[in-house]
């Protein structure tokens, strides 16, 4: 099973609309920067046996071994009663000193996830300390979660899908509108004030596409 960190698939962010001085609006995208802690396995247990069988029929696990890593009585179990038991687990059964073994596999709901109100996850709390400066001193209207999914397989038609990250653009995000050019500069600014990494920089500039001429 796979054991290595992974490059995101899925790019999470919120929305705003920011209402500038004279009446108009631009957007700014936010992003839930995924530091693979594996907080959201710990969170979230696997979805339902169904997904879990596909899993296993997909990389042949065999399922009695694996539930004797996790089901420590011994009381005999249908195949059904052990499927149901290992996806009411908490953390994931899959997830592997803080890394998802089963990555590219993941239900969708697992790729959707984003973090929640109390959640220990350090994206979350950087996107809340990261809204917070980017909106300092701005009026703007309350945001909306966004996804793009980022292969060659459309598994949520509400949100888009690109086979890769340099093909998000302003008509890939779904009413957007750019910022006066006297905002660039301090959107930016105040990004950068959090050391992102050249990947988390990237991603700024993809989901908010007129940074992308900025150092």
């Amino acid at each position: 099973m796979e054991t290595s960190v992974h490059h995101v698939d899925t790019i999470i962010f919120t929305r705003f609309d920011v209402l500038t001085q004279f009446g108009g609006s631009f957007t700014l995208n936010v992003p839930f920067l995924c530091q693979q802690c594996g907080q959201c396995c710990r969170e979230i247990s696997f979805p339902d046996p169904k997904s879990l069988q596909n899993v296993i029929n997909s990389l042949k696990i065999d399922i009695l071994q694996l539930s004797k890593e996790f089901i420590k009585n011994g009381k005999r179990r249908d195949h059904c009663k052990l499927l149901s038991e290992l996806c009411q687990i908490k953390p994931c059964i899959f997830l592997q000193e803080n890394v998802c073994r089963i990555y590219t596999l993941r239900p969708l709901i697992c790729r959707e996830w984003y973090p929640r109100v109390k959640s220990n996850c350090p994206a979350y709390l950087l996107h809340n300390k990261m809204s917070l400066a980017l909106f300092h001193k701005r009026k703007y209207r309350i945001g909306t979660r966004e996804m793009i999914f980022i292969g060659n397989k459309n598994l949520n038609r509400a949100y888009p899908v690109v086979s890769e990250l340099r093909e998000i653009d302003e008509t890939t995000l779904l009413h957007y509108y750019s910022p006066p050019e006297n905002e660039l500069i301090p959107i930016w600014e105040t990004f950068l004030s959090f050391n992102p990494s050249n990947h988390e920089k990237l991603i700024f500039k993809t989901i908010n596409p007129v940074l992308k001429l900025m150092d």
